[in-house]
């Protein structure tokens, strides 16, 4: 059984590690989420989070909490805290100009294996789950990078894609940036290459033959969904289906109309070597995948059509290495 965890707005000071330093029921402690997003953390499920939090002070205490927005991962089977930190105070945030942390986007780069968190306009995160951890890299991802030694001033992902794929095929997982010369560049992590807009458009059309070491293969998953009958007013009904592909890192990856389920591949460049549907159909709502990689596939959806129907949370372990496509199922 997987823990579902809510992310309430209101919790007492019991709720949070930190507030444990008092003695009393001198303060209590209020968060509003931003984002809740499932990842992996020493092969187990876990939910990162972002919350701002407004610390209330009864008495005149010594304020040792400050309000600001925080960060932390929980364990999605225990609903035990992993890490709950600041990642920046109220007053340092209006110090720095980071004033729209509410608008902040977050993706992980399948190709680089890298979670990265963007807040506008310039600044970058990396989240990593292995160590519980989310560090400003605005500074040093362009370190060795002499067109942005002018700094940032704007960034965001060159991909705009559905919150609920943890990969995608539409667009590019790279970053468009501009420097405070009001250039504009591309840089694609999982490769560290730097772009002119010039040289990106031309790079998009380049055929495989001249992007020799940028080849790449891959594996994807997607549910095909239909409807249980012809009178059935709702797709229903949902399967697993593998997709083996290969492509170029820097080139335009694009799924066609995913609305309706049907993943025409229309991008130069890409190549599907296999599709196979690997489990059997299951009754489900709404499904998605919400989190997908070599080992894990995690599945969301609703156990009937009403607003209030109970969630599912469906881990889906791959035990390819062993057992060719077999599925082992935790719900």
């Amino acid at each position: 059984m997987l823990f579902l965890w809510d992310g309430n707005n209101k919790r007492e000071k019991s709720s949070f590690s930190q507030v444990t330093l008092f003695s009393n029921d001198s303060i209590s402690v209020v968060d509003q989420y931003n984002i809740i997003i499932p990842m992996m953390h020493k092969g187990r499920v876990c939910f990162f989070y972002i919350t701002e939090r407004n610390i209330d002070y009864k008495i005149d205490d010594d304020k040792t909490l400050a309000d600001g927005y925080y960060y932390g991962f929980v364990d999605a089977q225990t609903g035990k805290v992993l890490a709950d930190k600041l990642l920046i105070s109220d007053d340092e945030s209006k110090r720095v100009d980071m004033t729209s942390i509410n608008e902040l986007k977050i993706w992980h780069l399948y190709q680089a294996d890298k979670w990265l968190c963007l807040i506008p306009k310039q600044f970058i995160y990396e989240i990593n789950p292995q160590t519980l951890t989310m560090n400003n890299i605005s500074k040093t991802i362009f370190a060795n990078k002499e067109a942005m030694s002018s700094g940032i001033s704007s960034v965001d992902f060159i991909s705009r894609t559905s919150n609920f794929f943890d990969f995608s095929l539409e667009g590019d997982e790279g970053l468009e940036i501009s420097n405070n010369l009001a250039e504009v560049y591309y840089y694609f992590p999982a490769t560290d290459h730097l772009y002119t807009e010039e040289a990106y458009n031309y790079a998009k059309e380049l055929p495989s033959s001249e992007l020799k070491g940028e080849m790449r293969d891959s594996v994807l998953y997607i549910l095909e969904s239909k409807k249980s009958n012809a009178s059935s007013s709702k797709e229903s009904q949902n399967r697993l289906t593998r997709i083996q592909f290969t492509y170029h890192l820097g080139n335009p990856k694009y799924l066609s109309n995913p609305s309706n389920k049907k993943y025409d591949f229309v991008a130069k460049d890409i190549q599907v070597v296999g599709c196979q549907q690997i489990s059997d159909w299951f009754t489900g709502f709404d499904a998605n995948i919400i989190l997908q990689d070599s080992t894990y596939i995690l599945i969301w959806y609703k156990s009937n059509i009403s607003e209030n129907a109970p969630a599912v949370l469906q881990l889906r372990i791959l035990m390819e290495r062993f057992f060719g496509h077999a599925l082992l199922i935790v719900q």
